[in-house]
């Protein structure tokens, strides 16, 4: 098993157990058989065929491109949102100890920038 087959097999997993579905339940609805389903979320079979990831995208009525993506782009989704939370504590630091006053001028100062870039 390398990583890729593992990153395809989580993400399948992921996808699956979102919906509330057994692995039963979304081999049928790819029609494919469901212990092979079980193999491919475990990483215990070579790469599946794009026919395949195409089925199962189509049962979780996902693109197949979402089944593929690389885990580099999962890194940086997750570098994003560690990012954006610093963000929110520079806002937090800057806002902690301002008066009443000041964090209204701000709150005005935000909606008016939200209302720009609508």
């Amino acid at each position: 098993m390398n990583e890729r087959e593992a990153h395809i097999g989580d993400k399948i997993r992921r996808l699956r157990k979102q919906r509330g579905w057994t692995q039963e339940e979304l081999a049928h609805r790819a029609d494919i058989d469901a212990s092979y389903l079980g193999q491919i979320e475990r990483g215990k079979t070579r790469s599946p065929t794009i026919r395949i990831i195409g089925k199962i995208a189509d049962a979780l009525s996902v693109d197949s491109c979402l089944l593929l993506e690389e885990e580099e782009d999962r890194l940086l989704k997750d570098e994003r949102k560690a990012a954006d939370s610093n963000i929110l504590e520079l806002i937090t630091l800057e806002l902690s100890g301002r008066s009443r006053r000041e964090l209204m001028v701000y709150y005005k100062i935000v909606k008016l920038l939200r209302e720009l870039t609508r």
